[in-house]
């Protein structure tokens, strides 16, 4: 064989034979939101002639970069399973906050609790001053009867007392023989001086004046005087009670009140003690028995 046979059997050699001078490589990366990531790699080998080997081509996936895409997965996984760890920092920062608050309001209370009990002991001695009502129920009884309306059967009002009246304790005596429901030798006595006035004045009558108002009409000339003043009202039965009606003073036998006074009687245990006021004019003067 000579030296040019050997170029071109060189030549039909390399036809022959595939040999691999070029290689090209394609890479297809596709990602999705979902933090995941999808590499393959296709290789494909060529002959000289730049055809595509059916038997050449190849779909793989490389093993130098499956470890690559297993840390890739492996530290997306951990960054999204730390995510929620991170924002359960919310829930406990609301917590201590509910907390701060309950016990804000738990001190409000507390405060409150306190300016109500130190307003109840303030306000105490107020409301027991506000109780006491017994000279309030003693006016009303004496405002009731200012106004007498003359009656032969007049209406009665009862007071009583828990302790000893001071008209009990304090009092005028009247032991004047002249004036009994008996006495006739005179007609010109009259009660509208001395100690009787506008005002009410508590005698006790007691000698030879007896010791009570005449309770039934006095004909005229009795008394000392010529108008006979008897009480109408009732007398009361309960010690430390005070009666309230009228005394009528007699005109007639058909004008048996002709003109009156209020006047009160209390029963001081052992005796009375009237509540009597001046006539409106004389000769009117009370009778005793």
């Amino acid at each position: 064989m000579n030296t040019r046979s050997q170029p071109k059997l060189r030549s039909i050699q390399e036809r022959e034979t595939p040999v691999l001078s070029v290689y090209e490589v394609r890479e297809s990366i596709s990602s999705c939101s979902s933090a995941s990531s999808v590499y393959l790699k296709t290789v494909q080998l060529k002959n000289a002639n730049g055809k595509i080997s059916p038997s050449s081509s190849l779909q793989s996936t490389d093993s130098t970069i499956l470890p690559s895409l297993h840390e890739e997965n492996s530290s997306s996984t951990q960054a999204i399973q730390t995510s929620p760890k991170a924002k359960q920092r919310g829930p406990f920062s609301l917590s201590k906050v509910l907390v701060i608050i309950a016990m804000i309001f738990l001190g409000i209370c507390a405060v409150g609790v306190g300016i109500t009990a130190v307003m109840l002991i303030v306000l105490r001695p107020t409301t027991t001053t506000i109780i006491t009502t017994t000279t309030t129920s003693t006016t009303s009884t004496t405002t009731s009867t200012t106004n007498a309306v003359c009656s032969t059967m007049p209406n009665t009002w009862y007071t009583t007392s828990a302790t000893i009246p001071g008209q009990c304790i304090n009092y005028t005596v009247d032991t004047d023989a002249t004036r009994r429901y008996s006495y006739t030798a005179s007609t010109s006595y009259c009660d509208n001086s001395w100690p009787f006035s506008n005002r009410i004045v508590w005698m006790r009558f007691q000698g030879a004046a007896g010791s009570m108002v005449v309770k039934i009409p006095i004909s005229n000339n009795f008394c000392g005087t010529f108008y006979t003043g008897w009480y109408a009202g009732n007398y009361p039965l309960t010690v430390y009670t005070t009666a309230t009606s009228i005394a009528c003073f007699y005109f007639s036998s058909v004008n048996q009140c002709g003109t009156c006074r209020l006047m009160s009687v209390t029963n001081c245990g052992s005796f009375y003690v009237f509540g009597l006021v001046a006539p409106p004019f004389c000769n009117c003067r009370y009778c005793t028995s």
